[in-house]
């Protein structure tokens, strides 16, 4: 019998196993379908400061889209390399009344916060055509 070379190869086992994590990992990405928590430490702290920065400071994206100058993104440099006691940096977007920079990860966690709302903010102009 002639082997038929057009027709698609059996897929071993290790193929499957590989297909199957690839769309598992691709769910847990989405945040669909997944059991428990996945993200680290790290991304929970900036996702809960970003909450934070909407539900008790009233940052809501509406108001985000103000701030069409790249404010959110230099805030977010500024937090990022800031230490506790630092004085704001120059680009420091707002008032110095909401510059209060702690430890060094707190700052990360804010900086990580204000750079999602950008990338937020930045999609939402896109999916408006305004970008």
């Amino acid at each position: 019998m002639k082997r038929n070379e057009e027709a698609e190869p059996k897929a071993c086992p290790a193929d499957i196993w590989r297909d199957a994590m690839r769309y598992r990992f691709v769910r847990v990405a989405d945040g669909v379908g997944h059991v428990g928590d996945t993200r680290t430490g790290a991304a929970r702290d900036v996702l809960a400061e970003r909450r934070r920065q909407i539900e008790a400071e009233g940052w809501t994206p509406e108001h985000d889209d103000e701030h069409s100058t790249q404010e959110l993104a230099f805030a977010a440099a500024c937090y990022a390399t800031a230490d506790e006691g630092d004085a704001p940096p120059a680009v420091w977007p707002w008032h110095l009344s909401w510059w209060k920079p702690t430890d060094r990860r707190h700052n990360l966690v804010k900086a990580g916060a204000l750079i999602l709302a950008e990338i937020e903010r930045l999609d939402r102009m896109s999916s408006r055509g305004a970008y």
